[in-house]
């Protein structure tokens, strides 16, 4: 009985130096935290890059009273607006371009008819309209109006040549741990990439990620991006 209790005894003292040295691997490894961090860098990268190139984006209808003889300017409240007036690309009926120009609250416009489509952003660059005749509240209507944040081409320009002179600034920017390296691209926008070498050995990690994109001419896109963490 004595050397069967003895035995039991080894064994109990066996599995707790076990389950100690297991304990002791996990907690200096740590596996588990690396895959969670790794994950939490792929989630979280993304939403910074989207936050560093965000730009404001406004479009109205807009309708004259009267046609003018020459290039107009408004200066609607700005109350109903809630984003501040910056640069623009102006419409007529038909869709095609017209001369425009910011000037503090006010929108200079070439005339063509009665019927206008506005958009507004810093993406955008102004044209330059001089001696234009300014009309009143009562004189147009707006309507129509739409505004929200996108990606800005001319941000993500700005980022991808960060990532070739100051790779370690933008890597804090984007909130990604000194231990992980990056890459960024995209087969919509492949003049965008932001690529490194991959390491041969090892845990990469890629997610895909979509952005809307806007671009001086004032077109928009869906484009899609692939970011990869090592």
């Amino acid at each position: 009985m004595e050397k069967r209790g003895a035995s039991h005894f080894e064994m109990i003292i066996s599995f707790i130096f076990f389950i100690t040295f297991v304990t002791f691997l996990l907690l200096v490894i740590k596996p588990y935290e690396t895959e969670t961090l790794t994950g939490s860098v792929i989630k979280e990268a993304p939403k910074s890059l989207e936050e560093l190139t965000k730009v404001n984006y406004t479009e109205f209808f807009l309708k004259l009273n009267n046609a003018p003889n020459n290039c107009f300017s408004i200066s609607p409240n700005q109350k109903i607006f809630n984003y501040p007036f910056s640069k623009s690309i102006v419409t007529d009926a038909t869709g095609a371009d017209l001369n425009s120009e910011i000037n503090g609250n006010t929108i200079n416009i070439k005339n063509s008819g009665k019927d206008y489509k506005v958009y507004l952003s810093p993406e955008f660059n102004d044209d330059t309209l001089s001696s234009c005749t300014s009309l009143t509240e009562d004189e147009y209507q707006i309507g129509g109006i739409f505004e929200k944040k996108l990606t800005s081409y001319k941000e993500l320009q700005k980022i991808q040549k960060e990532f070739q002179n100051n790779y370690d600034n933008l890597k804090n920017n984007l909130k990604i741990p000194k231990i992980y390296d990056f890459a960024i691209i995209s087969t919509d926008l492949p003049e965008l990439n932001m690529k490194r070498q991959l390491p041969s050995t090892g845990n990469i990690q890629a997610s895909e990620f979509l952005l809307e994109v806007l671009k001086s001419d004032g077109s928009i896109t869906n484009t899609r991006f692939t970011i990869q963490i090592w």
